[in-house]
């Protein structure tokens, strides 16, 4: 019955943000190199960086907004770069939020899941030089992590030690096991298809979802 009850709860809310859709926006992307500063991980943390924008386009002025937009940060699958998913960024930017897509460690678990750490102080610096490309324009009082692939067990590391996000999300994640995600206790949601040969469901998206333990909030496994 609660079960139920959730599902109907999450339909009624999905329906009613649905019939009142997001503004849409034009979507500009800037590389940057920062230095990462946390002594494990990459020397620099090279990312594109997806944002609203009046323009829209390679280093295109970045859209204004009282408080800052909301930022993802975005860790990739294995062999991949976080410019490889450029479609699902500029989506999410097109709807009004900030997405720092690392391009480091393509091949390393650990040293993305280092990386996926050190950006968060790494925006909070660039967000306070006034000289930066992205000075005052970031809330990093709403910063969300997401990953896909081995991008989403990175995502589940720096989650069980967490330096600030808010939630996290994962599509079609690896399990880097318990020791990791029984730390994980904000609200996390995994998206998995039910034919995916390479991460199957029951191998890494259920036990990734049943060991994770958000101290509150919103816990979703979605199996497509």
């Amino acid at each position: 019955a609660n079960d139920r009850v959730l599902k109907g709860a999450l339909w009624s809310s999905a329906m009613e943000q649905a019939q009142t859709p997001l503004p849409v926006h034009f979507v500009g992307y800037h590389d940057v190199g920062w230095l990462n500063t946390s002594g494990q991980g990459s020397q620099y943390l090279s990312t594109r960086v997806f944002y609203p924008s009046p323009t829209g386009g390679v280093d295109a002025p970045i859209a204004s907004r009282p408080k800052g937009w909301p930022v993802i940060v975005f860790l990739h699958g294995y062999g991949l770069q976080g410019q490889s998913y450029t479609e699902l960024a500029g989506h999410w930017a097109s709807k009004g939020f900030v997405v720092a897509a690392l391009n480091q460690s393509m091949f390393s678990l650990f040293t993305e899941a280092a990386d996926g750490n050190a950006m968060y102080a790494a925006l909070a610096v660039e967000n306070g030089t006034d000289s930066a490309f992205f000075a005052g324009t970031l809330d990093l009082q709403r910063i969300a992590i997401a990953g896909h692939s081995m991008g989403g067990a990175a995502m589940t590391m720096v989650l069980a030690n967490n330096p600030g996000y808010r939630c996290g999300f994962a599509f079609a994640p690896a399990f880097p096991g318990p020791t990791y995600s029984q730390l994980v206790d904000v609200p996390v949601g995994i998206a998995v298809g039910a034919g995916d040969l390479v991460t199957p469901w029951f191998l890494h998206s259920q036990p990734l979802f049943a060991t994770m333990q958000p101290a509150d909030g919103l816990k979703a496994w979605y199996l497509l």
